[in-house]
């Protein structure tokens, strides 16, 4: 369940982790506030932050594995993301 909410968080700017309060449990909450890099937050900051929720590394680990796999991505939208990663750029919708 956090991996999906995780998605939502990142992919839906019009939903946050407070409209998910109600209907979760704490420690699913607790891991999507974990899995969710705050604005200004370095990486490696991001990172040692969600590996203390115990569910976390769990999810990031399924999330970046995932993320490798470019074969079920369309090609322009993994050009583009992979542009994005390399200069910072935000990815366009």
């Amino acid at each position: 369940m956090a991996a999906a909410l995780d998605d939502v968080v990142e992919d839906c700017p019009e939903w946050s982790r407070v409209r998910f309060a109600e209907g979760f449990s704490s420690s699913v909450l607790a891991a999507v506030d974990s899995l969710t890099r705050r604005d200004g937050e370095a990486y490696m900051d991001f990172i040692a932050r969600c590996s203390r929720d115990p569910i976390a590394p769990i999810v990031k680990q399924a999330d970046l594995e995932d993320n490798l796999n470019l074969g079920h991505m369309p090609v322009r939208w993994t050009r583009t993301r992979l542009e994005s990663s390399v200069t910072g750029t935000p990815c366009p919708s």
